[in-house]
């Protein structure tokens, strides 16, 4: 059932975050969670910018342990994408939420900015706020991991305020995919901050150029195109037709933007996924 208790008048305004009660709360199998949010500088690099985002924070806490989370130290997880929220356990008796929690830590989910319940960003949100092109490519520039990794420290000095134990103070990362990319940034920014770094999937080249990687991928997406053509033949007909489709006419999407030619073809990223085409 969900705690949505409010903060009473008597509860000070400069109560530590972990301290608040105008939160919501709820319990899955084995945790309490509470919803969080954080504001947070959209530009790190300028601190006199004064525009802010809203990040969204769901924290995870054994319910054997919710009286120990000024002491518990925090394992956060770091979604892949880019572009998508991190999704919400059913139980915390399984999996690697499981793990983590019998090490002894604590668990936070990240939306990160843009995604989830985060501030959004979309061809509306994006509509509405900026009248130029270059207003909305300045703005989206501040999306990036460099700056995923910035709300990341910004929560962590927040949570961990007050703490004298200096290793308790530190992250332990997971992240999967381009959750990976970002640990790397983080580590190149702020590795006195992490305790420790898991990384599936996401491994990304150290290179001067992205180029030699993607050009290795083509061969491979060649052959796994050709393969679902044999195992689909009539559908050689139908992308053609629906591609001359997309050529042809404006189709547009719910969210406001267009289904061109270019954005059908991402489907072909499922054929890299567990499952392929078949999924």
């Amino acid at each position: 059932m969900t705690d949505t208790s409010k903060q009473s008048s008597t509860t000070p305004s400069s109560a530590h975050a972990l301290d608040r009660t105008n939160i919501e709360s709820f319990s899955i199998a084995g945790a309490k969670v509470f919803e969080r949010f954080f504001d947070c500088p959209l530009d790190y690099s300028h601190p006199e910018d004064k525009r802010r985002v809203r990040v969204f924070v769901r924290h995870i806490v054994p319910d054997t342990k919710a009286d120990k989370m000024h002491e518990l130290p925090f394992f956060l997880y770091l979604q892949g994408g880019p572009g998508f929220e991190s999704s919400m356990p059913a139980s915390a008796r399984g999996g690697w939420y499981n793990a983590a929690i019998k090490e002894g830590y604590q668990v936070l989910l990240l939306d990160q900015r843009g995604t989830g319940l985060s501030s959004p960003v979309n061809s509306a949100t994006l509509g509405a706020q900026f009248a130029t092109t270059a207003e909305k490519v300045e703005y989206l520039s501040h999306f990036r991991a460099d700056s995923i990794v910035g709300d990341c420290e910004h929560i962590r000095r927040i949570l961990c305020e007050g703490r004298k134990d200096k290793e308790s103070r530190k992250l332990t990362l997971l992240g999967q995919s381009f959750g990976g990319f970002c640990i790397t940034t983080y580590l190149s920014l702020y590795p006195d901050s992490i305790a420790k770094a898991f990384i599936t999937g996401g491994i990304l080249p150290l290179v001067d150029s992205p180029d030699p990687v993607y050009m290795a991928t083509y061969k491979r997406m060649i052959s796994r195109n050709k393969q679902y053509y044999e195992k689909y033949p009539r559908d050689i007909g139908h992308v053609r037709r629906l591609m001359k489709h997309l050529n042809d006419v404006d189709v547009q999407l719910t969210d406001g933007g267009r289904l061109s030619p270019r954005r059908f073809q991402q489907l072909g990223l499922d054929f890299g996924m567990m499952g392929g085409f078949d999924r």
